[in-house]
């Protein structure tokens, strides 16, 4: 689970998410870690969605 969650930052990190996005998004995540692990599969598909649809 902690890999999972280090994976997942380090995608939004890459799709362009600024470090402090991040935190806030952590910090505002329920203590359950599956439940943050599905906010963060989320943000990373809406950050995908974003780069296909501005990059064309």
């Amino acid at each position: 689970m902690e890999q999972r969650l280090q994976h997942l930052v380090r995608r939004l990190a890459f799709i362009g998410y600024r470090p402090h996005e991040i935190n806030h998004i952590v910090k505002s995540s329920t203590s359950d870690k599956a439940a943050l692990v599905g906010q963060l599969e989320r943000y990373e598909q809406l950050g995908l969605q974003y780069l296909n649809n501005y990059s064309q």
